[in-house]
């Protein structure tokens, strides 16, 4: 999408913030250079929610920024869905980045099986459960069955199904809540997990208990913090004012962080749903500090 000059600006100094030079006709973001800011960084990647209000103005050039930040990796989603799978590839790889995982609602994952493995992906994270399953223990054991079944769609295209939570699915219900009762009516081996740390832990959780509990089936993490003032709620349309960069916030990423890497976690995703800074100045900010960080 060609840009005007107002634009242009706005996104360079974006750029600027997270240390990328803007220059070159035709180009809104030019990564000055593709090497990540010290090579002894623990490798961390972008879910590209974190910068859909730029992401569509140039999706090559923000893929450099987020490279330039320091980030390896970026997890896919439905906005960049409208480029084919050839074309999201070399986009990604052209920048320096992989993308190991996307996300991909529950009506329609199984059609794009075979888009996500030809961009290289290991997983598809699957973000919701259909409200016609909500309403009943039947009905969540009814979706257990519909997970695994896609689970085992997904397995014979050579990837791995992985579920995202939110945190409305851990309110109390008939003795349980919607998220254990997903998690008791799926296999292991077939449905992992993608645990979203800032929606659990709204929703009342502890995280190291989580890991623990779910060790087998966790894969994949999301990184955002969550402020002070945030009381447990199991409404996911949160005020923005709770959400944080990660390291400004109240969750103890030191420890959630070594147990994951100890349980074999790999994939680490910041996922920004709201912060008071510029996107990629604030990709950069959580960067800076989850570097700090060593298992």
């Amino acid at each position: 999408m060609k840009m005007d000059r107002r634009e242009f600006a706005r996104l360079g100094a974006l750029a600027v913030a997270a240390g990328v030079q803007v220059g070159g006709v035709g180009s809104a973001l030019a990564a000055a250079s593709l090497s990540p800011s010290s090579s002894a960084s623990p490798a961390y990647g972008v879910q590209l929610y974190s910068v859909r209000e730029i992401l569509g103005k140039d999706t090559a050039g923000v893929l450099r920024a987020i490279r330039k930040i320091g980030y390896t990796e970026v997890e896919l989603f439905w906005e960049v869905y409208g480029h084919s799978a050839k074309e999201l590839r070399a986009m990604v790889s052209d920048a320096g980045l992989t993308a190991p995982s996307g996300l991909f609602h529950f009506e329609g994952l199984e059609s794009r099986i075979e888009f996500a493995a030809e961009i290289g992906m290991k997983y598809m994270v699957c973000p919701d459960i259909p409200k016609m399953y909500t309403g009943s223990l039947d009905g969540m054991k009814r979706a257990g069955a519909e997970f695994n079944r896609l689970g085992e769609r997904v397995a014979a295209g050579g990837l791995r199904l992985a579920y995202h939570n939110a945190n409305p699915e851990f309110r109390p219900w008939e003795g349980t809540n919607l998220f254990t009762a997903l998690m008791d009516h799926t296999n292991p081996q077939l449905v992992g997990l993608e645990i979203d740390c800032y929606w659990a832990v709204q929703g009342g959780q502890d995280m190291n208990a989580m890991l623990e509990k779910y060790r087998d089936r966790v894969h994949l993490l999301h990184l955002k913090d969550r402020t002070a003032n945030a009381t447990v709620s199991y409404v996911q349309e949160t005020p923005p004012g709770h959400f944080t960069d990660v390291g400004k916030g109240t969750i103890d990423w030191p420890s959630i962080l070594r147990k994951a890497r100890a349980q074999g976690i790999q994939y680490f995703f910041v996922d920004q749903d709201g912060s008071s800074l510029p996107e990629l100045e604030s990709l950069k900010v959580s960067f800076d500090y989850l570097k700090t960080l060593r298992a």
